[in-house]
């Protein structure tokens, strides 16, 4: 019987640390969600898609509702290289979904499960505007003449498959609309609005117009009426007699851009608005009268820092979808109310996450948003009521012990001790303070443009700004919660440093580093950090051996002197001595370290924005990939590291630009821009490779004494003797030498690489014994 018994326990041990091994570290949270949505429409069968792109204007993905806003998810397969800014969605009446993104237009006939390119006959030319003949069918594609001097107009009949140019008429920069009858309307720049009754054959030249007429977009209402709207002008035109005359309905339409035109099953006209900076500003326009008159509509959407509604699109039931810059929202009643639609839409670009002095997490994201949670991280609201600014929020935290648990490399966002939360940002013209976790946020001082915010132990807070009275960078410094601000010293060299990073250590002791560029060209020049051990009346450069890199991020070591850095391509630094001397702890070339964070068992997390290869997964799983990211972890204070991304989706397409770990012992990582995104949370407890890493691992690490070099040295430590093998790889797995494969002592080794048979390139050392790895990059130049 206790035989049995012990089979039995032995069984359940094992598989419980089965399980446990075969589970991602990571989870993905609920949110936040968002992003700018480009165009919404409705397929026959009730399904909505939308198409995003990301900060950057690069494809951010297609998805897909099924249940009328509720929940979205994916659907983009086929379309994983798609590289053009724009995304401008379409459905035909049977069932066919298109999307025109830059030179490209896709097809869907299976509702988006799959996408094909269907550009036969097309010219490699950027798509202005694209039409879709009810009646008919037939797809028309619109490009601008005045920049390729081609047909401006390409009709197909077969869905796609196949096109063809219609005409010789060229048109400039147009915009197209339809009417009930297939009618085409044209608006041509400088040349006025043409109409073809034949598909494009033959065109009418209709109402002629003046520079100052010019029209953003055309809609075609149900009754035949023709709209037309002028950002430059701040106006809305309209035609009652099929485009031969334009007349003005109104002139003076508050916004910097108006964006389309949308025509509902009831007759209502919306027009979406950009550049409403204000939560005051009205986001949308709507018409009930054919235009005649016209209400702004904004319920729902005030608490948002800026909006650009792009889209728009109605359902069977009648509710009416909008795209903005922060994601869909949904109007059940005609646009008097809208509410946020936003769930699987994850944002493609999460610039920061904090943990507040209570214990709930704070996240920014594009176009001003910062989001709350206050379940650790699995769901995410709207935190930005107030905030009437364009910036990528950045935020950072102020750690019980003095340490800064989340810091990242564009700081616009800081918690004090007592809770207080404060932002500022790109294009801010004032700094803004939060008292109730969020909620609200009011604007605090306008002397200066805050970029960078850091705060200590004792809740002075510093902020790096431009100041506007001497047009020069300056640090600033509050001692009464941003009530009042004083300007501190600035030795030579801080006046000019565009400031990455402020941090605090537990002697309150401050760091800022930060980069110079050149006035002129604005290329990177080098890159500093500076300390003071007076809470900022004075500072002094630390050592220099960090200067040819550019600095992302700071993070200091919990209750110690030590400070990391992370920078553009030199990889992580270290330094125990206040910056008296660094040290290269963490080797990179080709990726930049965007984050760095401290757990609260000791070890240390980073982002990176990309890596070079799998190093996680051994050299040889595949080719090396330059455009991805990773999270890295060491449990030695940077002797050595792990990958540990085990459940991030597309993590090679994202990157990684955020790392927070909380007190609680969780980890988070919010994605950078790409495809995918969102945030994800790690587990409390550390997987168990990295926990055997801190004691068996601890003295066995490879390094490359010559990084860059003809003749290759390569140093490297054994915890005990044994056999080992020190095997080279090339970037895409391959392995091109053996530098050794005998038995070494326990100690430090060093070995040389006789490359005369290697060409220049980047290559991987692979130190192995029987139960231990370490790998290193080796750059060789000949």
């Amino acid at each position: 019987m206790k035989s049995i018994f012990a089979l039995f326990l032995f069984l359940l041990v094992f598989s419980h640390s089965l399980v446990q091994s075969q589970t991602p570290f990571w989870q993905q949270t609920q949110g936040p969600g968002g992003g700018m949505i480009t165009s919404l429409t409705v397929t026959p069968n009730g399904h909505i898609f939308a198409a995003r792109i990301d900060h950057y204007l690069s494809f951010g993905g297609v998805f897909r509702s099924s249940d009328n806003g509720a929940h979205w998810a994916e659907a983009d397969s086929g379309l994983s290289y798609l590289h053009g800014p724009y995304g401008a969605l379409h459905t035909d009446s049977y069932g066919n979904i298109f999307l025109v993104s830059d030179t490209d237009i896709f097809r869907s006939t299976d509702e988006g499960e799959h996408w094909s390119n269907i550009n036969t006959g097309l010219p490699p030319h950027v798509i202005v505007s694209m039409l879709i003949n009810s009646q008919s069918g037939n797809l028309y594609a619109f490009f601008d003449s005045s920049k390729y001097g081609n047909e401006a107009m390409y009709r197909s009949t077969d869905h796609g498959s196949h096109w063809s140019p219609t005409s010789d008429q060229r048109f400039y920069n147009s915009s197209a609309a339809l009417d009930s009858s297939g009618n085409i309307y044209v608006y041509s720049v400088y040349r006025g609005i043409f109409r073809s009754s034949d598909e494009g054959t033959s065109w009418q030249k209709m109402a002629p117009l003046t520079v100052n007429d010019f029209s953003d977009g055309l809609a075609v209402t149900k009754t035949g009426i023709l709209i037309s709207t002028n950002s430059s002008g701040r106006t809305i035109k309209r035609s009652i007699d099929n485009g031969a005359s334009l007349q003005t309905v109104d002139s003076n339409v508050n916004t910097t851009f108006m964006g389309p035109t949308f025509i509902a099953s009831n007759g209502s006209i919306f027009i979406g608005l950009s550049g409403t900076t204000t939560h005051t500003s009205n986001k949308i326009l709507r018409s009930t009268d054919n235009g005649t008159t016209w209400i702004g509509l904004s319920a729902g959407l005030e608490n948002l820092p800026f909006v650009e509604a792009n889209s728009f699109a109605e359902n069977a039931q009648g509710e009416i979808f909008v795209g903005l810059t922060q994601g869909v929202y949904k109007s059940s009643d005609n646009g008097d109310h809208w509410v946020d639609a936003n769930n699987g839409l994850l944002l493609s670009a999460c610039s920061s996450i904090i943990e507040g002095a209570n214990g709930h997490l704070f996240a920014g994201t594009d176009y001003g948003q910062i989001f709350r949670s206050r379940d650790s991280g699995m769901t995410w609201v709207l935190a930005s009521d107030g905030l009437e600014f364009f910036p990528i929020p950045r935020v950072i935290v102020f750690g019980n012990n003095g340490g800064i648990w989340g810091e990242l490399s564009l700081p616009r966002f800081a918690a004090t001790p007592n809770g207080h939360l404060f932002a500022g940002g790109l294009g801010a013209n004032y700094l803004y303070r939060s008292v109730d976790e969020g909620d609200h946020w009011i604007p605090i001082d306008s002397s200066f443009y805050s970029r960078t915010i850091g705060v200590d132990k004792t809740g002075r807070i510093f902020s790096e700004a431009y100041n506007i009275s001497d047009q020069h960078e300056a640090i600033f410094r509050s001692t009464d919660d941003g009530d009042h601000w004083t300007k501190v010293g600035t030795p030579a060299g801080l006046d000019s440093l565009y400031v990455v990073s402020i941090v605090s250590n537990h002697a309150e002791h401050i760091f800022i580093s930060g980069n110079y560029y050149s006035p002129s060209t604005g290329m990177p020049l080098g890159s500093a950090v500076f300390i003071s051990t007076d809470h900022g009346d004075s500072w002094n450069p630390t050592s220099n051996e960090i200067a040819p890199y550019a600095i992302n991020t700071l993070a200091t070591i919990k209750n110690g002197t030590g400070v990391f850095v992370g920078t553009d391509s030199g990889g992580i630094f270290l330094s125990t001595d206040e910056g008296a001397h660094w040290k290269q702890v963490y080797k990179l070339f080709d990726s930049a370290v965007t984050s760095i964070t401290l757990h609260p068992d000791g070890s240390v997390f980073a982002g990176l924005s990309q890596r070079i290869i799998e190093q996680d997964e051994g050299i040889g799983q595949g080719p090396a990939d330059t455009l991805g990211g990773d999270v890295i972890i060491s449990a030695d204070d940077g002797v050595s590291w792990k990958s540990i991304k085990s459940g991030i989706k597309n993590i090679d397409g994202n990157g990684v630009s955020a790392v927070t770990a909380t007190t609680n012992g969780y980890v988070f990582a919010g994605m950078g821009y790409g495809k995918g995104g969102g945030i994800y949370r790690g587990f409390k407890s550390l997987p168990l490779g990295v926990r055997e890493t801190r004691n068996s691992e601890a003295a066995c690490w490879i390094k490359t004494i010559y990084p860059v070099s003809s003749s290759p040295i390569l140093e490297f430590s054994l915890p005990q003797g044994g056999e080992i093998k020190l095997e080279i790889y090339n970037e895409t797995g391959e392995q091109v030498d053996v530098i050794a494969s005998e038995f070494f002592s326990e100690g430090v080794h060093k070995v040389s690489w006789n490359t005369e048979k290697i060409n220049s390139g980047i290559f991987f050392a692979k130190l192995r014994t029987p139960n231990l790895s370490a790998t290193t990059t080796v750059r060789v130049v000949k």
